[in-house]
């Protein structure tokens, strides 16, 4: 015999063996989802870009994923979020964006095409758009 004993006293000193593998395979199957949003004008309130990003953290959930950054364009900030989220990307080898709506990339269809062109030709990135897609 080798001295192992099972029943109650081989979970007493942690969580249960199936609830640590359930961890960690929920922790290894959702991949990273990176999330861009635009807020063009500044009557924006954080409540709004709050609701915004918890959008976007529900649909990534909902899709299989985990939201990560959430790249935030102003109309008042020095560094553009498009190119910093396009760096980040590429260093930590994440394949998917998520998009309130088509219109963060811009508002003409022609330019928001070539924006999604562009990320997917730079980073290999799938995109996901969240508008029309609520359950």
């Amino acid at each position: 015999m080798s001295g192992y004993q099972a029943g109650p006293a081989a979970h007493s000193r942690g969580p249960p063996l199936d609830r640590l593998a359930y961890d960690l395979e929920e922790a290894t199957l959702r991949p990273k989802i990176y999330g861009y949003m635009r807020v063009v004008s500044g009557n924006a309130t954080d409540d709004e870009i709050a609701r915004i990003k918890d959008e976007l953290t529900e649909y990534a959930t909902r899709e299989g994923f985990d939201l990560g950054d959430v790249f935030t364009e102003g109309s008042t900030c020095s560094e553009s979020a498009f190119y910093t989220m396009l760096e980040a990307l590429k260093q930590h080898r994440v394949k998917d964006i998520i998009v309130p709506s088509l219109w963060h990339f811009a508002r003409l269809p022609g330019l928001q095409d070539a924006m999604r062109q562009h990320i997917e030709h730079e980073t290999g990135a799938r995109i996901w758009v969240v508008q029309g897609q609520r359950p």
